[in-house]
C-alpha cells in the first residue's frame, strides 16, 4: 500500500519482523516455566544443575522464542561411562543483550548509543561473538590492562557516570559548557604528559 522510494529486500522484511516481534511480545504477559534443580554428585565432588525442563504458560515467548527447554534427566544413581575434565570461567559470558542492560543498570551510555559502544568494540577488534557470548580477544585484554594500569581514573565507570550527568547538566542549562570543558581540559594536559614520560621511558619509534 505505501510507494517506497526504494525496493524492499529480504534483509530489510526479516529486521522489520524481528523489531515487529520484539515490540509485540514487550506488550505480553511473562511466560511461566518449570524449573528443576539436580543435585550431581561425582568423584566426590556435589554440584547443583538448574534447567529449564518446561512450559505452563507460553507467555511473550509464543511470539518471540527466547527460552531454551530441555529434556529432563534421569533421576537415581548412574554409571559414568565417560567424563572429561575442563576449567571454566566462573563468571558466565555475556550476550549482547545482558550486556546492554548491565550498562543500564551502571549509568553507562543512552539508549541510542549502545548499541554504536558494542558495534565499535567489534569493529576494533577488542571483542568477538562466539555462538552468541561475547569473548574479548587478545588486543582487546591487552588494551584494557594498559589502560587500567596507566589512565585507571580516566577509563572508570564512575568518571563515565559523571560525564553523562554532566552533559545533562549542560543540556538543561544548569551548567555552562565552557567551565564544563575547562574543567576536562586540565585532566586531558595531564594524559598528555603522561604519555609522554611514557613515550621516553619506552623510547620513541
Amino acid at each position: 500500500m505505501l510507494r517506497l522510494p526504494v525496493k524492499l529486500e529480504k534483509r530489510h522484511l526479516a529486521l522489520y519482523e524481528l523489531i515487529f516481534k520484539r515490540f509485540m511480545a514487550s506488550q505480553m504477559a511473562a511466560a511461566r516455566v518449570e524449573r528443576t534443580t539436580y543435585q550431581i554428585k561425582l568423584l566426590g565432588q556435589e554440584t547443583k544443575l538448574e534447567r529449564i525442563t518446561g512450559v505452563i504458560e507460553p507467555g511473550f515467548t509464543a511470539l518471540y522464542q527466547s527460552l531454551r527447554v530441555e529434556r529432563p534427566l534421569p533421576t537415581g544413581v548412574h554409571r559414568v561411562a565417560d567424563y572429561q575434565v575442563r576449567k571454566v570461567s566462573a563468571v558466565q559470558l555475556f550476550r549482547e543483550g545482558e550486556l546492554v542492560g548491565l550498562m543500564k543498570e551502571k549509568g553507562i551510555g543512552r539508549p541510542s548509543t549502545y548499541a554504536h559502544i558494542i558495534n565499535v568494540l567489534y569493529r576494533r577488534g577488542y571483542i568477538m561473538n562466539n555462538n552468541g557470548r561475547i569473548l574479548p580477544t587478545r588486543l582487546g585484554k591487552t588494551v584494557y590492562d594498559y589502560l587500567t594500569t596507566h589512565y585507571g581514573h580516566l577509563v572508570s565507570e564512575e568518571l563515565t557516570r559523571r560525564l553523562e550527568d554532566l552533559m545533562d547538566e549542560v543540556e538543561s542549562g544548569r551548567l555552562n559548557y565552557i567551565g564544563v570543558l575547562q574543567s576536562f581540559y586540565k585532566e586531558i594536559l595531564s594524559i598528555d604528559e603522561k604519555a609522554s614520560q611514557l613515550s621516553v621511558g619506552f623510547g620513541k619509534p
